[in-house]
């Protein structure tokens, strides 16, 4: 089967920007943003837009999308759009609901941030918490063999007792999972396959860019708007997810349609800075994320 080229890999959407839980490594800031959950209407009508230009819709910027109580009915709009889905969540809120939604055959990837769970509560035991993920995979493995499950330690190395706790929780996979603890344990800081299209996900915590934060350069690349963009629960389109409060604020889905937005000046004036090597926007300039991309 031949499949239509699209511009881009992905696009966030952030269907909510309220979350279930208050993690140290991600910013608590973007709370001064008025809390919302996006309608269901007003969701169709960016896939719509959405759908034709991207291999890949993720349902987040901020926030925790299994919060939103529409979420199977807006997956269910992904399916009817023919739109494959990513998920970003921390996994507290696998109910039934969420749970029979996820499965859901256009959900091709599905990320679980674990060290959420002992940030937010570092007294407790992760047991059960774990033990409701696991149950999901093996549905998946079960169901949707398919599906991508990466299990997300964005944290190695912080301190000492992450590293305890990143160890316990790479050995609890290894025993779900019949792995050998050693060789996981010694994997480096990338993306492996573990078994099927489970995999497991290791990086350092990153820092996000803030405005009063000292430049970092001025020239350099980014795959933001060439690879992807992302619109805020507000209709604000942003060039990438890291702009979770709306700085580069490009236009709004409310007012525009996202063609005349991505065509605007300032969304090209950002794309051919970085093809030229020139960082255009003070934000960017800030953010040691993007130098990855160099």
């Amino acid at each position: 089967m031949l499949y239509p080229r699209k511009k881009f890999r992905k696009v966030y959407i952030e269907i909510s920007n309220l979350c279930n839980l208050k993690c140290s490594f991600c910013p608590q800031t973007y709370l001064q943003r008025e809390s919302e959950f996006m309608k269901a209407d007003f969701f169709r009508s960016l896939v719509k837009q959405v759908s034709p230009k991207v291999y890949l819709l993720c349902l987040h910027v901020m926030g925790e999308p299994l919060n939103h109580p529409q979420l199977p009915e807006f997956i269910k709009i992904c399916e009817e759009e023919e739109q494959a889905v990513s998920i970003v969540t921390n996994g507290i809120q696998l109910n039934e609901q969420n749970v029979q939604a996820l499965l859901n055959p256009t959900v091709h990837q599905i990320n679980f941030s674990l060290q959420s769970f002992g940030d937010n509560f570092p007294k407790a035991n992760n047991k059960d918490y774990l033990d409701r993920i696991f149950s999901f995979i093996s549905l998946v493995l079960d169901k949707r063999s398919d599906m991508h499950i990466n299990l997300r330690l964005w944290n190695a190395g912080h301190d000492q007792k992450t590293i305890d706790q990143n160890s316990e929780i790479i050995a609890e996979i290894a025993k779900f999972l019949d792995l050998d603890f050693a060789e996981i344990a010694k994997l480096s800081l990338k993306g492996h396959r573990i078994k099927g299209n489970v995999f497991l996900n290791l990086a350092e915590r990153f820092e996000w860019p803030e405005l009063n934060d000292p430049i970092v350069a001025e020239r350099g690349f980014c795959v933001a708007l060439k690879n992807q963009f992302a619109i805020l629960v507000d209709g604000t389109v942003v060039p990438c997810c890291f702009d979770r409060e709306g700085h580069i604020d490009l236009g709004s889905c409310r007012k525009m349609s996202l063609d005349d937005i991505l065509a605007d000046e300032r969304a090209q004036k950002l794309r051919k800075g970085f093809q030229q090597n020139k960082i255009v926007e003070d934000l960017c300039k800030r953010c040691s994320y993007r130098e990855r991309f160099n």
